[in-house]
């Protein structure tokens, strides 16, 4: 959803820089996220899950308009940002599961940014910052893709229309909340994060 194309994570002297210098996160309408950032993240976002294919993502809503016009502002402050946002640019390769970063050049950078790795060519802070938020995406992943589908499978995922008076049908996929009127007697079964 946010990413472009890989470029390998070498030692050389590119720089990363905070979430938002990245034109292609700020202006992003939708960020995937994973079931431990619900609680901090949906007191500012809507939190849906987006629809492709037969898939389904855990995800953030920051704009009502696919055009990205109207976006949500995202506090400046760690704590309200999705992971992936924190590990941006640093993603993994889907080919190879290597880690890589999003061939993406910082458009607003807001300071001088961090070196990729130190001078003895160990890993900057900064690079491990956006590590360590991709490695705590990446170990959620699995529950939050389980916990989707006991929703599904109970049929407490509904349809949300997505409140827009100025476009008709805006976005190509379709959205789904939690409902919780279904059936209030459904038990979800017990999903232990690993």
């Amino acid at each position: 959803m946010i990413y472009g194309e890989p470029v390998p994570l070498r030692g050389d002297d590119r720089r990363i820089y905070a979430p938002w210098s990245y034109e292609r996160l700020a202006s992003a309408a939708i960020l995937p996220i994973v079931a431990s950032e619900v609680e901090a993240l949906s007191g500012a976002f809507p939190v849906v899950w987006a629809q492709e294919a037969d898939a389904l993502t855990l995800c953030i809503l920051r704009s009502f308009r696919q055009d990205g016009l109207g976006l949500l502002p995202i506090p400046n402050r760690l704590e309200v940002l999705p992971l992936l946002a924190l590990a941006y640019p640093v993603r993994l390769d889907a080919a190879s599961a290597s880690l890589c970063l999003d061939d993406v050049v910082a458009e607003n950078p807001t300071d001088g940014g961090a070196p990729l790795f130190e001078a003895s060519g160990t890993p900057s802070a900064g690079l491990e910052m956006k590590v360590s938020a991709l490695s705590r995406y990446r170990a959620n992943l699995a529950f939050t893709q389980s916990l989707t589908e006991a929703l599904q499978e109970r049929d407490l995922l509904e349809p949300w229309q997505i409140p827009t008076k100025d476009i008709e049908n805006p976005w190509q996929r379709p959205f789904l909340i939690w409902s919780r009127t279904r059936d209030a007697n459904a038990q979800l079964p017990h999903i232990v994060s690993e």
